[in-house]
């Protein structure tokens, strides 16, 4: 599914664009963005040894299938003409979860602290009520005292702990929060 472009003035005075990614011209810069976020956080799913496995053919075809999907949303955020985050929508079409959304986020960490991840969700928030969708699902390390911050600002609330859902590289088992937040 795509997405209009917005533009919006960063904390900073900068101005960066969110937009649908282009798989003709964004590929590998947004597989750059996943080796720069992978590199500076452990708070993602992916491993830097995992991102360091995908081909521009394959993140090619997985933004064609996004983009192309009635299920899902996927928008980057530009900065001085350069990729620094994506934001991720899943809708569901199961009878059961048709009420529902889940989302998904990553910024550079050069960019924190600048407006990106708010504006994100304000966008998400409202493509997802645009669609009827009633309620926002997100999955964050247990640790990540930021992220955690950010998505109780935008109206998450914690509703449970899954106990060593991830194992690190030196097998250390992390928690994960599942956090919600009901649309009106």
């Amino acid at each position: 599914m795509l997405i209009n472009r917005t533009n919006f003035i960063l904390k900073d005075g900068r101005t960066a664009v969110i937009r649908a990614a282009n798989p003709d011209t964004d590929t590998e810069e947004i597989i750059n963005l996943l080796k720069t976020t992978a590199k500076e956080t452990r708070f993602l799913t992916h491993t830097e040894k995992e991102v360091e496995k995908i081909t521009i053919k394959e993140e090619k075809e997985w933004l064609n299938k996004q983009n192309n999907s009635d299920t899902k949303i996927f928008m980057i955020c530009e900065v001085d003409n350069q990729i620094v985050g994506t934001f991720g929508i899943e809708f569901y079409k199961s009878e059961r979860k048709r009420h529902l959304a889940s989302v998904g986020i990553q910024v550079a960490s050069k960019y924190w602290n600048l407006g990106i991840g708010t504006k994100f969700f304000e966008l998400g928030f409202e493509m997802i009520k645009h669609l009827n969708k009633k309620l926002v699902e997100l999955n964050v390390h247990s640790d990540n005292t930021r992220a955690i911050n950010l998505y109780k600002k935008m109206g998450f609330s914690k509703v449970a702990t899954i106990a060593g859902e991830l194992i690190m590289e030196n097998d250390e088992e992390k928690d994960v929060d599942i956090m919600i937040k009901k649309l009106k």
